[in-house]
Order: C-alpha cells, then sequence, then structure tokens
C-alpha cells in the first residue's frame, strides 16, 4: 500500500502564482504548517468575489502542469471544492483545497470580506487574516454552520480575540455593540460554548443587515438553494474494483481527502432515485458489475468506471474526465 504524503509543491508554487497575479487572498485558518504541512484535512482560502474564477482557473492550470489530478469537485454559491492526488511509485501526494468567495451563510453575507483583505498580514509567503479576524470569522462560522464551537479551538479564540479594540470594531461592524459586549463577556470569562446561546440573534442580525438589499439577498438565496438542493457533492462514480490492495488504497485516499464513499453497494436493490441519492454524497465501489442492474448502468452509464484493470493513475485521469466541463 503506497503511503500518502501532503502536496507541498503543488501549494507552495499556486502561493507564489497567487502573489505573482495579484489576486486577493488569504488562508482562513490552519495555516502554521504551510505550505510544508497542514494540520487539517482542507487547506482553505478566502478569495475576493471578483478574482474567485481567475483564481479557479490558475488552480486548474497547476494542477495539470503539474501532474495532479482533481478527483473531487464541489461548486456552491459561495466556495469552489478541490481534492486533488498525484501519484508516485512509493506514494501518493494528496490534497484538499476549498476556494471561498466572500463568506456567506444560507446565501447571505455574514461579513464583509473587505474588511478582512484591508487588514490582511503576510506571512511566510502566503497571507492570513489579523488574530482579531480571524477569531471572529471562527466564532461566527461555527456558531452559523455546526451549532457548537469544538473544545479544541476554545485556547485559539481566546488568545485571537486579546486584541480587544480590533475584535471589538468587527463585531460591531458586522453585528451591533449589544453583540459585541455579550461576545466579548462570554470570551473574557472563558465561557466559550456560552457564544452559540447568541445564534438567535447573531442570525436575526444577518438576515436583517441583508433584507436592506432585497434583490441581491434573493438572487443569493436563490443560487445558494440551487446549488445545495441541485448540484451539491453530485460528483459521485461508481467504481468496480476487484482487487482488494488497489480497493485498500483507494479507500485511504479516499478517507486523506475526506471524500465519502461506500463499498459492495448492492445497487440492483436500489430504486434510481437511491442511487442518484447516493452519488450526490459518495463514491461508490463495488467488486463486480453484475452488481448494477442494466437499466442503472444505461442510465448512469457517464458515472460507471470498470477500473478492475486500471492502476491508480489510470483510475483518477477518468474520475478527473468524468467531471467535465466542471474544471
Amino acid at each position: 500500500m503506497k503511503t500518502t504524503i501532503f502536496a507541498t509543491n503543488l501549494l507552495s508554487v499556486f502561493f507564489e502564482e497567487l502573489n505573482k497575479s495579484e489576486i486577493d487572498y488569504l488562508v482562513l485558518r490552519n495555516y502554521e504548517g504551510l505550505p510544508e504541512t497542514n494540520s487539517s484535512k482542507d487547506v482553505d482560502f478566502l478569495i475576493a468575489d471578483e478574482d474567485h474564477l481567475k483564481a479557479h482557473n490558475l488552480l486548474i492550470r497547476l494542477s495539470k502542469k503539474l501532474g495532479y489530478n482533481v478527483i473531487w469537485v464541489n461548486k456552491l454559491d459561495y466556495l469552489f471544492g478541490y481534492a486533488m492526488f498525484k501519484s508516485a511509485d512509493k506514494h501518493v501526494e494528496t490534497i484538499k483545497i476549498d476556494l471561498f468567495s466572500g463568506l456567506k451563510w444560507r446565501g447571505l453575507n455574514f461579513m464583509d470580506e473587505k474588511i478582512i483583505f484591508e487588514n490582511k498580514l503576510k506571512y511566510k509567503i502566503l497571507y492570513i487574516p489579523s488574530k482579531s479576524h480571524e477569531a471572529f470569522v471562527m466564532i461566527l462560522y461555527y456558531i452559523l454552520y455546526a451549532k457548537q464551537i469544538r473544545q479544541k479551538y476554545h485556547s485559539n479564540i481566546v488568545e485571537l480575540s486579546k486584541d480587544h479594540p480590533g475584535f471589538g470594531l468587527i463585531s460591531e461592524q458586522t453585528l451591533n455593540h449589544q453583540l459585541r459586549d455579550q461576545m466579548l463577556e462570554f470570551i473574557d470569562n472563558g465561557q466559550i460554548d456560552m457564544l452559540v446561546s447568541l445564534r438567535g440573534q447573531i442570525v436575526k442580525e444577518i438576515v436583517g443587515r441583508n433584507l436592506k438589499l432585497v434583490l441581491t439577498s434573493l438572487k443569493q438565496l436563490f443560487q445558494h438553494l440551487y446549488c445545495e438542493v441541485l448540484k451539491r457533492n453530485s460528483f459521485g462514480v461508481i467504481l468496480i474494483v476487484n482487487d482488494e490492495a488497489m480497493r485498500n488504497d483507494l479507500s485511504l485516499l479516499f478517507g486523506e481527502l475526506g471524500i465519502s464513499e461506500q463499498k459492495e453497494v448492492q445497487l440492483k436493490s436500489l430504486s434510481l432515485l437511491q442511487v442518484f441519492r447516493k452519488l450526490r454524497r459518495n463514491n461508490i465501489m463495488v467488486s463486480e458489475n453484475r452488481q448494477v442492474s442494466r437499466l442503472q448502468s444505461i442510465l448512469f452509464r457517464s458515472k460507471i468506471l470498470d477500473a478492475r484493470q486500471f492502476n491508480l493513475k489510470q483510475i483518477a485521469e477518468h474520475m478527473e474526465k468524468n467531471l467535465g466541463k466542471e474544471l
């Protein structure tokens, strides 16, 4: 079984080209070891809205030039996500990159990213948010999306929030002075879990501010619903693989990249709608083509890859081809 290593080369070149092209970007979190090592599965970039497509094209061009295969794409209204790998003789280089366009929740802007870009800091060869902005984005992100702040982030939030003037200013600019005071009180008292109790007030403030731009907000909301309902994670494939070593290599690879995968699914017993739903969220691995019904093989022809005679590189090339126009 091949070992997996972090794709340092691709990320280093991407940073260099981003800097040369003057694309406005920063890495939101977990940047301390970059570009050599990564403490998280994802590398989360915030890209200025006007530069988002430019950054996407740059990343895809560099990945192809350096011999990486894009095997998974997630395109939403607020991010482009990619999983890439490069197969060598004794190891596989992997990386998962998310390019966020703005800071949004439910299609609504929860923060003005221009404020963050105006105060970004240079860190080695990349750019990061100021400490107070990093803390504030982290708090809002986990309150809105996860509805909890995991214990491992508590000390980071306390440390990053020590710049009270900066944290207080961004809190008031984004929310209001009452919420700013409540947040600072919880943080000063080490009550990080209590920040989640402010979720209702925060959501109300975000919705209220966005409603002032009704037409823009409605357009963003419909775009969000379209992406979430019709497009989200709709790039799964059905892999026919009967070699146990290859199956293990693929499972390890998908796990490293955070891609969902199911083994030995009896597709014949599932309805077409059930198969479609599974492919929206997973790659499916079966050992024989007879596990797929004739009708399924016709309707999902473009999604089925008979990889029984393929090596890892060939499988990656076919998965990348399946993504088609998404790249």
